[in-house]
């Protein structure tokens, strides 16, 4: 039985299991994890890490961020990944439904996420839970590196 519970610890076997996932979802997200990452999203009030566990094991996440802008509250979903190993069980419905019902408890105005279009199976089930295809151009500015 699928068991669903916030991440609550950024060691031991989370790490990793966390990382895996993230490895399945792209290589860029798995490049960028490192465990300093995991524990100050962790301890960031405004983000929502919610596991998929089969026995101990994690088998899925996703992340709810929430921003506060001058129009209200808005949330942000990334990295949701299910391991190979268990998809078409609908853990990611569940997933989203438990990080959409995370928002609303949050009082959100909107929650938004992007999804590579290669990612079949992700977009239906997005666009199944109500999430509009939105036509928008989506820039990304990579910063440099502090030191």
């Amino acid at each position: 039985m699928i068991a669903f519970k916030p991440l609550k610890s950024a060691g031991g076997s989370a790490r990793r299991e966390v990382h895996t996932l993230l490895r399945e979802l792209s290589d860029s997200a798995a490049k960028k994890f490192s465990a300093p990452t995991l524990a100050r999203a962790l301890r960031d009030a405004n983000t929502y890490i919610l596991t998929a566990h089969d026995g101990g094991a994690i088998v899925g996440t996703g992340t709810l961020i929430v921003m506060a802008t001058a129009t209200g509250l808005r949330g942000r979903i990334e990295d949701v990944v299910v391991a190979d190993s268990h998809r078409g069980q609908g853990i990611g419905r569940e997933l989203m439904r438990r990080l959409i019902a995370e928002a609303m408890r949050r009082k959100l105005t909107q929650v938004e996420l992007t999804s590579a279009p290669a990612r079949v199976a992700a977009n239906h089930l997005y666009q199944s839970l109500g999430f509009a295809l939105r036509e928008t151009n989506v820039y990304k500015l990579v910063l440099p590196a502090r030191k």
